[in-house]
C-alpha cells in the first residue's frame, strides 16, 4: 500500500471526457486504486467489496476505450447511444465504488486510530459522487445535439452544429471541477493514510499471508477465471460493414495470460499440457489478427456480390474462408484444452498448510461442484462447437446470404453464457476446497 498509487489514480480520473474519449483513461487510474487497495481486500471484507467495485469500473473503462472504434465505422448516431450507455453504468456503478471507498478509508482509520474522525471523508465523499455525475453528464450533452437530426419539428432546429461549442464549453468546465477533485483528492488520502498507518496495514497483510494462505490463493485463481470470462466476450461475433471487430485473438491472448499466471504461482502442473495449449492460443491468436488484416483490405475493394459468379473474386475472398476454418479448428481445441486443464485444478500449495487448519467436511459440496463444473463444461463445448462451426459456414455462404448472420449472433450469445457458467462452477469448487484447507 503507497500514497503513490492514490497520486497516479486520481491524475488519471480528474481529466474531463469528449463523447467517450478519455485522453487519460479512466482504467488506468482505476488500475491504481486497485494497487492502493489490494493489501486491505486480503484482510477486510468491506475492502475486498471495494476491491470488487473498482475492478468493475476498471473493465467498464476498458470497454468504452476500446469502444471508440466503433465511432469510425458507424454513423454519428452512435456517439449518442455509446455516451448514453456508458453515462448510465458509469454512474450506476460508480456511485457505489466511491461510496465504499471513502467508507473503507474511514473504516480503516477508526480501527488503528480511535481518535480519527471522517467528517472529511464524507465531504470529499460528496464532492466525488458530484465530480462524476458532472463528469459523465458533461460528456453527454454535446452528443445529445444528435437528438435534433430528422423530420420532426424539432429537427428543423437541427443544434449538431453547435456540437463542437458545446465539447470546448464543457471540456473547459470539467477541467475546472476536475482540478479541485484532484487537488482535494491527493490531499485527502496523503493526510489519511500516514506513514504509520500504512505499516500497520502491511504488517497486518504479511501475517494474514501465513496464517491464511488460501484466501490468496483464491483470489490469484479467480483473476485468471476472469480474464478467461472477459475474454469470451470477444467469442462474440459481430460483423460491422463485413469486419468482425470483436476478435477472437483477445481470448486467446487473455488464454495465455490466465494460463501463465496459474502454472508461474505452482495452482496447476505445468507439463504438456500447458505448452500444448500455449501453443494453440498464440496460432489462433496469429491467424485471426491475419484475418482481420486481410478482411480490412479485402472489404475495401471487394465486392462480395461477384464472389461466386467471378473466378477472380472467388480467389481474392478465398483466404478469407480457409483462414476462418482453420482458427474455428485450433479454436475449438483451444476451449476444450481449458476446460480440460481447469478441472484438473486441486489446489496443491494450500494442501502443504493443511496441518496447519482444521479439517471440515466439505468434501460432498467438494465432489458436487466438481461433477457440476464438468458437466457444464461439457454442455458450454458442445455449444462452443456448435456457434464455431455456424460461424465458419455462415463465412461460405455470406456471400449468398448475409441473413445468415442473426443465427450467429444467437450461437455466440448462447455459447458465451454457457462459457461463463462453467467458470462458475469450477470457481465455486475451488472456493470450497480452500475454505476447507483454511
Amino acid at each position: 500500500m503507497k500514497k503513490k498509487y492514490f497520486v497516479l489514480a486520481a491524475i488519471f480520473l480528474f481529466n474531463p471526457l469528449i463523447s467517450i474519449f478519455d485522453i487519460l483513461p479512466d482504467f488506468i487510474g482505476y488500475y491504481f486504486l486497485l494497487r492502493a487497495f489490494t493489501p486491505m481486500s486480503y484482510i477486510f471484507d468491506n475492502a475486498s467489496d471495494l476491491y470488487d467495485s473498482v475492478k468493475r469500473m476498471m473493465i467498464i473503462g476498458i470497454a468504452k476505450f476500446f469502444s471508440v472504434v466503433l465511432l469510425f465505422v458507424t454513423d454519428t448516431t452512435m456517439a449518442l447511444v455509446l455516451s448514453f450507455s456508458f453515462a448510465i453504468v458509469e454512474i450506476l456503478y460508480g456511485i457505489g465504488m466511491f461510496t465504499k471507498l471513502f467508507d473503507v478509508t474511514s473504516y480503516v482509520r477508526m480501527r488503528y486510530d480511535s481518535d480519527a474522525r471522517t467528517e472529511r471523508a464524507e465531504k470529499m465523499k460528496s464532492f466525488s459522487i458530484f465530480f462524476l455525475i458532472a463528469k459523465v453528464a458533461f460528456a453527454l450533452m454535446p452528443d445529445l445535439t444528435a437528438l435534433t437530426i430528422g423530420n420532426s419539428d424539432l429537427g428543423k432546429v437541427n443544434l449538431t452544429r453547435f456540437r463542437p461549442l458545446l465539447f470546448l464549453a464543457s471540456a473547459v468546465i470539467m477541467l475546472v471541477i476536475g482540478s479541485i477533485w484532484l487537488a482535494r483528492f491527493v490531499r485527502f488520502f496523503k493526510s489519511a493514510f500516514s506513514d504509520a498507518l500504512i505499516e500497520r496495514v502491511g504488517n497486518e497483510y504479511d501475517q494474514q499471508k501465513l496464517e491464511r494462505p488460501g484466501i490468496f490463493e483464491a483470489k490469484d485463481f479467480m483473476f485468471s477465471i476472469k480474464l478467461l470470462c472477459i475474454g469470451s466476450i470477444f467469442l462474440f461475433d459481430i460483423s460491422i460493414d463485413n469486419i468482425s471487430f470483436f476478435m477472437d485473438a483477445v481470448f486467446s491472448v487473455l488464454c495465455i495470460i490466465a494460463v501463465r499466471l496459474l502454472v508461474k504461482r505452482g495452482y496447476v502442473s505445468a507439463g504438456k499440457n500447458e505448452k500444448r495449449l500455449f501453443t494453440v492460443a498464440s496460432i489462433h491468436a496469429i491467424l485471426n489478427f491475419s484475418n482481420f488484416i486481410y478482411s480490412l483490405i479485402y472489404f475495401k475493394h471487394g465486392d462480395m456480390f461477384f464472389v461466386y459468379r467471378e473466378s477472380e473474386e472467388l480467389f481474392r475472398y478465398l483466404p478469407i474462408e480457409l483462414l476462418t476454418v482453420a482458427e474455428s479448428a485450433l479454436l475449438i481445441i483451444e476451449i476444450f484444452m481449458i476446460f480440460k486443464l481447469l478441472n484438473g485444478y486441486t489446489v496443491p500449495i494450500i494442501r502443504k498448510y493443511r496441518r496447519y487448519f482444521a479439517e471440515r467436511s466439505v468434501d460432498g459440496f467438494i465432489d458436487e461442484f466438481k461433477d457440476r463444473s464438468r458437466r457444464a463444461c461439457k454442455i458450454a463445448f458442445i455449444l462452443a462447437v456448435i456457434a464455431i462451426v455456424y460461424f465458419s459456414v455462415y463465412t461460405a455462404i455470406r456471400p449468398l446470404n448475409e441473413s445468415f448472420v442473426i443465427g450467429n449472433y444467437l450461437t455466440s450469445i448462447i455459447c458465451i453464457i454457457y462459457f461463463n457458467r462453467a467458470m462458475g462452477y469450477i470457481s465455486d469448487r475451488v472456493y470450497l476446497t480452500v475454505y476447507k484447507y483454511s
